[in-house]
């Protein structure tokens, strides 16, 4: 059996904090491409949920993702992503 396989040659991880106001998950200086997305996960530890979404996302507007929770984003530009909550609570980031 014939099975194509796309694989990246490297992939890139980081954390960070959400604030009160929508923050990219990692500053647009960021150079390299995510050729199949970002995960990203809300920590564990986190005392209330995180949304997710463009520059404009709110708690009213964005995907909600729980403590523990993630969420693939099918993005090619990491800093397109943005998050806000709950100022502390933190998450984490894997661009493939």
């Amino acid at each position: 059996m014939d099975v194509n396989k796309t694989a990246v040659d490297d992939f890139y991880t980081g954390t960070g904090e959400v604030s009160g106001t929508p923050a990219p998950i990692i500053a647009p200086a960021f150079s390299h491409e995510a050729l199949k997305g970002v995960m990203l996960r809300a920590s564990v530890t986190n005392t209330d949920p995180i949304y997710v979404g463009p520059s404009t996302t709110s708690a009213a507007t964005g995907y909600r993702l729980t403590p523990g929770e993630e969420l693939l984003v099918p993005v090619n530009d990491p800093s397109k992503v943005y998050v806000v909550g709950t100022p502390g609570d933190g998450f984490s980031w894997l661009a493939v």
